[in-house]
């Protein structure tokens, strides 16, 4: 990831959270790019009622070259799309309680280092979720431009403040396309944060869609305190024809459920354009034949030869 910025960065986009590995499948190998760095965990989470936490956080070079890096504390954003914002300010900041040592070191290629990350909550912090984001700079060095490039990689640090612990979301809305005549069919839908500690959608506690009888689970993801998340999953293998009713289930943590419910009619109106195409050439045909129009014309054209 590249960003244009001036000494440190006025502005670092950290698109995602690093949040899916995609295992390497039996190809040939690549070359081993310039640079290429990689932060384990991708998120940091200080449980509830652990007022002096202490983490550790791993940092890899896989490139070919040395690499510098500085590690930076940026209060964080998120869009709808999930996308992380490092920004000046943000509400529920706990960028004054977090420490990393060390904040600045050399990796040579293939080399680890542990950063370890310390919180230390005040005497009387608010209750709930509070958060940081953890940006790992590699600095463009001296350049003879007027451009430099820095590259970093972020992730958040989630710190839940003692007291009492809401993560309540609000199902907005659940939307489809009516009509369709093929998959792919995209599902969309919005939560709302109305509590205070963010909500996890992962491994068990993923969301699915159920449609036609089957189950299409949404992607793992997090809505963060006082955010708005937009999600979609898709259905690309839906039968030819349905007159089909998806349904989005959230459950609350008391037990109860949020649902709501779409439906997506599926006819393939150009497999039936095609049909219809066929049938009436095959019908022409048929009418022709039976009215003796093709040996008529097939006559005329032998005497037209024979006149040559």
């Amino acid at each position: 990831m590249m960003h244009r910025v001036d000494r440190w960065g006025a502005v670092l986009a950290v698109a995602g959270l690093l949040g899916a590995f995609i295992p390497a499948g039996p190809a040939t190998a690549e070359p081993t790019p310039d640079f290429s760095l990689l932060v384990t965990p991708t998120r940091v989470i200080v449980p509830v009622g652990d007022r002096l936490h202490e983490s550790t956080v791993e940092v890899r070079n896989q490139g070919r070259h040395p690499t510098e890096v500085v590690v930076m504390k940026k209060d964080v954003e998120v869009d709808p799309s999930g996308t992380l914002r490092l920004v000046d300010h943000a509400p529920y900041s706990a960028m004054e309680w977090v420490t990393v040592t060390p904040h600045q070191f050399l990796l040579q290629p293939g080399q680890r280092k542990q950063v370890t990350v310390k919180v230390d909550l005040p005497a009387d912090p608010e209750p709930g979720d509070h958060h940081v984001g953890l940006v790992f700079v590699s600095p463009s060095g001296e350049s003879d431009g007027n451009i430099r490039i820095n590259r970093g990689i972020g992730i958040p640090v989630y710190v839940e403040v003692p007291g009492i612990v809401d993560r309540s979301v609000q199902l907005l809305g659940f939307t489809a396309p009516r009509f369709a005549v093929r998959g792919p069919v995209t599902f969309s839908a919005a939560l709302r944060h109305t509590g205070t500690a963010h909500r996890d959608f992962r491994g068990d506690r993923r969301l699915a869609v159920e449609v036609a009888g089957r189950q299409l689970d949404v992607p793992d993801f997090t809505v963060m305190r006082g955010a708005t998340r937009e999600l979609t999953v898709q259905w690309d293998d839906p039968p030819w024809f349905c007159l089909c009713k998806a349904t989005l289930t959230v459950p609350d943590l008391n037990g109860r459920m949020q649902r709501q419910s779409v439906e997506v009619v599926i006819v393939p109106l150009h497999l039936i354009g095609a049909a219809l195409a066929l049938l009436t050439s095959a019908a022409i045909v048929y009418v022709g034949w039976r009215r003796g129009v093709w040996h008529s014309a097939w006559v005329g054209l032998l005497r037209l030869r024979r006149r040559r």
